[in-house]
């Protein structure tokens, strides 16, 4: 039996220079929501404050922090986009919050 022992020289990564656009229904939009309010369930109002100014400084030691970044900005650009693209209606709070409440 031949063993098989070649080398792999290279693998396909993103480009750091790219931008990439994906899609994806509004649902999916609420999924991240989700996610992005996971991270800083339980969290103070002090430590939120710090977050913040650790983001604002570009200095995060904190891996939640980190996450709580990444789904802001993630989030921010869904938003960004569906807002630049005529995505978006107004709705009436009471009756957006109440279609979403399961009772």
């Amino acid at each position: 039996m031949e063993e098989n022992t070649q080398k792999i020289e290279k693998i396909e990564v993103i480009d750091k220079d790219a931008i990439l656009q994906i899609k994806f229904k509004s649902d999916f939009y609420e999924r991240l929501i989700l996610v992005f309010k996971s991270t800083f369930d339980g969290k103070t109002p002090e430590e939120l404050q710090k977050a913040v100014e650790q983001i604002e400084n570009k200095k995060i030691d904190e891996e939640w922090i980190a996450n709580y970044e990444t789904m802001l900005y993630l989030i921010k650009g869904v938003e960004d986009y569906a807002k630049a693209n005529n995505l978006t209606k107004m709705v009436d709070i009471a009756e957006y919050f109440k279609e979403e409440d399961p009772q």
